[in-house]
């Protein structure tokens, strides 16, 4: 029974870059694709940037300006690396709740949906620690901020206390190696087995259509998509180039506020308000992890004929709600 619950979903035994539906060669069906070529680009301009970075709280600021500085085209890859990660994770939120909006979790998809989620928090956690490796003022404040929540979770708190708080410069060594080693590393094994599962059921569609092959008809598209995608890249980058706050320094630190990427805006705002800072934290804590599992167990939990009328109406809420508590807590900074 397990064996052929396996096969039904892993199909090991078929072969690779099989036709595609004709249907789905449009910009929504190929989001994952281009979060997946932001990973590249940020596996390019990353390992560029570390020829020049330090990770050192010393030195980390100081190499950060000589690359913007002195570094051929070095204020563009800084941007190129800042930007890339934005879309990355813009692209794999859009892309989590087009899949959950269409149901394309629904079986025999249930594994490929949570290797998804997966990569998703690692995105996230790609982010976060990268965030610190600038030390500027505002991303070691709102990383020391983060790291205080956490360690607010039980059984984490103890990390937190005894690994990553013993200095500043193993936090930095920890939140560096986790950066450019760990995650990538996951990130990269995760979407491999993603695309073999694309490849055992191929996309989702509600419709039969035409299929046309990889080579040249889906390949084409999607180096025409990422030929576009890097174009936009490229124009950002250099239109508005990354700018970085003053370098961290503990004597300076309250004159500026501690305040996240955009992409944790949201979480942000919910711990500010004043009752679950008072006494409902533990209970938003509860509450985040049930629906975090919730999204990992719906292709489990949803009955058949179903999955778009609940995708469709949880995406609608996902959204407005990360919108709505993101420009809420970019306005009440503080």
């Amino acid at each position: 029974m397990v064996k052929d619950w396996l096969e039904e979903r892993f199909r090991l035994r078929e072969g690779f870059l099989k036709p595609v539906p004709l249907s789905t060669l449009h910009f929504w069906d190929w989001l994952g694709a281009l979060a997946f070529v932001s990973f590249l680009v940020q596996g390019i301009t990353g390992i560029l940037i570390a020829f020049h970075y330090v990770p050192s709280p010393d030195k980390a600021y100081e190499s950060v300006q000589f690359i913007k500085d002195y570094v051929a085209y070095g204020q563009l890859l800084l941007s190129l690396h800042r930007y890339g990660a934005y879309s990355m994770i813009f692209l794999a939120f859009i892309h989590m709740l087009r899949n959950l909006v269409i149901g394309s979790y629904r079986k025999p998809r249930e594994i490929t949906w949570i290797v998804g989620m997966l990569m998703g928090i690692i995105v996230l956690s790609s982010g976060f620690t990268g965030y610190l490796l600038p030390w500027s003022v505002i991303s070691k404040m709102a990383t020391d901020v983060g790291l205080g929540i956490l360690s607010e979770i039980p059984g984490i708190n103890y990390i937190i206390s005894t690994v990553i708080y013993s200095s500043d410069a193993f936090l930095m060594q920890f939140f560096f190696i986790i950066h450019v080693l760990l995650l990538p590393a996951m990130l990269t094994m995760l979407f491999m087995l993603k695309m073999w599962l694309f490849e055992a059921h191929g996309p989702y569609v509600t419709t039969d259509s035409k299929k046309v092959n990889w080579f040249p008809e889906a390949f084409s598209y999607l180096t025409m998509l990422s030929f576009y995608y890097m174009a936009f890249l490229l124009l950002l980058s250099s239109l508005i180039p990354a700018d970085f706050p003053p370098k961290y320094a503990p004597e300076t630190a309250s004159q500026y506020l501690p305040s996240p990427e955009w992409y944790f805006l949201w979480l942000y705002q919910i711990i500010k308000i004043e009752w679950v800072q008072r006494e409902g934290f533990y209970i938003f804590l509860i509450f985040l992890f049930i629906l975090l599992l919730s999204l990992f167990l719906l292709p489990f939990v949803i009955k058949p004929g179903y999955e778009r009328s609940i995708g469709e109406y949880a995406g609608a809420i996902i959204f407005s709600e990360v919108i709505f508590l993101s420009f809420w807590g970019s306005i009440t900074l503080g």
